[in-house]
């Protein structure tokens, strides 16, 4: 609750949306992110169809 009242107070916005993310770039960003090694070390394996629904939530 605090880091969401942070993140009000100074302005970071709550949806990719509302900073021009349309739903047609899904998938470039979720190809990108994929690529990206860092997703490889997370405990939980993730496919590319789980960032795909992390990014439709966030929209």
């Amino acid at each position: 609750e605090a880091v969401a009242d942070l993140n009000e107070r100074i302005g970071i916005p709550k949806k990719l949306s509302q900073v021009g993310v349309k739903e047609e770039d899904l998938e470039e960003l979720a190809d990108k992110a994929f690529l990206d090694g860092c997703h490889q070390t997370n405990p939980r394996k993730c496919t590319r169809e789980d960032l795909m629904n992390l990014y439709r939530q966030a929209l």
